[in-house]
């Protein structure tokens, strides 16, 4: 049986693939926004809204290419 924490990583990695594809973000782009997401959770204690942290993950993906 899957643990609370492996349920809701997966429902988080689900949520956030559904966020990059109405984004319409390449696969490589998308992979490198959820690395970056899972440093900053594994790094720092969220205290905000859910898609805030992903928006700001997929900021900072997006400012490294320009």
């Amino acid at each position: 049986m899957a643990s609370s924490s492996d349920d809701e990583e997966a429902n988080s990695s689900e949520r956030f693939d559904n966020l990059c594809r109405d984004l319409n973000m390449d696969e490589e782009t998308s992979q490198e926004a959820w690395s970056s997401y899972q440093k900053i959770s594994t790094n720092y204690t969220l205290e905000v809204p859910f898609v805030c942290v992903r928006l700001c993950s997929l900021h900072v993906c997006f400012e490294s290419y320009v």
